[in-house]
Formats: C-alpha cells, structure tokens, sequence
C-alpha cells in the first residue's frame, strides 16, 4: 500500500533513520539511569545486549533464516574476534556516556567509519585514494572541534572522551575483522550470535566487579527497554541494508548522532532535574559532528560513484 504513494528507497531510508532514532533513544535512556540511578555500565552492557540478541534469535527462528551456506572454523573465528570487540564497545561507550554525557559520546562515535577506512588500507590492502586524505582532515578537525573548551582554550581530552574513541576504534576491528566473511552469513543471525557471545566474558566477570544489589526496580525495566531497542535497531538497520547497499545505509545512520543531540538537549531543557551532561560548547560540538560526518559522506557518497 505505502509502496503506492512513496518510492522504495525512501521506505528502506526510513527503516535506516528509525534505527537512528531507536539508538539515540537507547543512548539517553542510558544516560538517564547512570546519572540518575547510578546504575554501573557493566550491568546496562550485559543485560541489555543479552536481551538485544535474544529478540534477533527468535525473529530469525521464526522466518527460518539460514545462518550460513557453507562454515568454516575460520568464519568461527571472525565471530567470536568481532563478539569481544563489539562487547568491549559497547562497555566503552556506556561508560563514556556516563563521564561525558550521550552527546558527546555519539558525536565521537561517528570517528567509527574513519576508523573502518584506517584498517581496512592497514589490513585489508585496500587502496588509499585522496578522497580518504580529504575524509581524513575533516574528520580531524571535527573530533578537535568537539573535544576543544573555547572557554578554557584548551582541549579537554579526558578518559570519557578516550573511552568514546576507543569504543569507536573497537567496532571498526570488529567490523573489519568480519567483514571478509560476512558475504557468506546471513546478517540478523551474525549480529545475534555477536550480541551474545560478546556479553559472555562480560557477564562472567560482572558478579566480582559489581553487586546486583545496586540495581533497582526502575533501573531494570529501562534496561530492559533499552535491550528491546537494541533488537530493534538491528532489525531495522539490516532490513534497510538489504535494500539499499553498504554506502547508502552508512550515510543515513549518520542521523543516529545528530538525533542523539536533539534528543538529549530537549529533555535536558524540559526535566533539568536529570542533570544531563550536554558538552560544554553545544554548538562547537555540533559542528565538530557535522564536519566528520561530511568527511563520511564524502567517503560513501565516492564509493557509490566509483561501484
């Protein structure tokens, strides 16, 4: 019926920026309970990816997707590389939201597709063209932009913001790592199976780090929330990459970071009670953003020239 009034590509750009949407929504909500409930990172990342990879498991169960066409001890070894590197981002990245806040952590998550470029010509052998050079610059001088206090006129480069960067630095390894095999394996059960296998060694070490004592009633049914989100967005993202190509989908999920600022600035200016961490130079930060998201932009939007 939609496919009457609207081209396809529109719908599936759609599916693409709700992913956006539900991971920025994810990313203030966990801001929320950190700052507000002191819940620890460690139990956010466990529970909620846990959740996350269980709802993938049963979409994938019920439409009957294959998970491979061939397997091999190789492919084994990718995934699990990618669980742990994907694991460890996504503690990272809740651990910097709680030092810096969702905004800045999201803005410096877009140094992601950079890092993908960096290791795939380090790795991967692929060729280093000038427009990666250009990318590079801009994406440099974003990340000084939003990290740079113009009131102290000094960078303020902190663990939260180190953490953010590694996170990013942490799924680039994992998506380079799996990206040789992943044209063999089906995609909604490849982002199950990492979901859950890279909260494993986070879950085992969990009861000797933290009490679960800390946690509240409102603490869990937001992580819970949030773990739905996080099937939610992968669902959503995947049935839009399906469809639209690598390039394509990168460019529209650039909105995730944006989405994330608006999102946490109108609820920081409408319950200040929270007591959001919005960066220091809200503006500066957004152009930071804008400047490395028009270095990624120009990156895929050659690459699509270039197929």
């Amino acid at each position: 019926m939609i496919d009457r009034f609207f081209p396809s590509k529109i719908i599936y750009g759609l599916y693409v920026i709700t992913s956006g949407l539900l991971s920025a929504i994810s990313v203030v909500l966990t801001e929320i309970i950190i700052q507000n409930y002191k819940t620890e990172p460690l139990f956010i990342t466990v529970l909620a990816n846990t959740l996350g990879g269980i709802i993938l498991l049963l979409v994938v169960r019920k439409k009957r997707y294959r998970f491979s066409a061939s397997w091999q001890v190789r492919d084994a070894i990718a995934i699990v590389t990618t669980a742990t590197a994907y694991g460890l981002a996504y503690l990272l990245s809740v651990d910097a939201i709680r030092q810096i806040g969702s905004s800045k952590t999201a803005l410096l998550g877009l140094l992601e597709t950079p890092f993908i470029v960096a290791l795939a010509i380090i790795f991967l052998r692929e060729r280093l063209f000038p427009r990666q050079l250009i990318a590079g610059m801009f994406t440099l001088t974003g990340v000084f932009l939003i990290v740079f206090d113009p009131l102290a006129l000094q960078i303020t480069l902190g663990w939260g913001e180190i953490k953010a960067i590694l996170s990013s630095l942490s799924f680039a390894i994992g998506i380079v790592v799996i990206k040789p095999v992943l044209h063999k394996l089906n995609n909604l059960w490849v982002t199950a199976l990492l979901l859950l296998l890279g909260s494993v060694p986070l879950a085992i070490i969990t009861p000797f780090v933290v009490s679960a004592k800390s946690l509240g009633l409102i603490p869990v049914l937001v992580i819970i929330v949030i773990g739905m989100l996080h099937g939610l967005i992968w669902l959503t993202y995947n049935h839009g990459l399906k469809h639209l190509g690598t390039s394509h989908t990168a460019i529209l999920y650039l909105s995730s970071s944006f989405l994330t600022v608006a999102i946490q600035a109108g609820v920081a200016k409408l319950i200040p009670v929270l007591g959001l961490q919005l960066p220091t130079n809200l503006i500066l930060a957004l152009s930071g953003g804008v400047l490395i998201a028009g270095g990624i932009f120009f990156l895929e939007t050659s690459s699509i020239n270039t197929d």
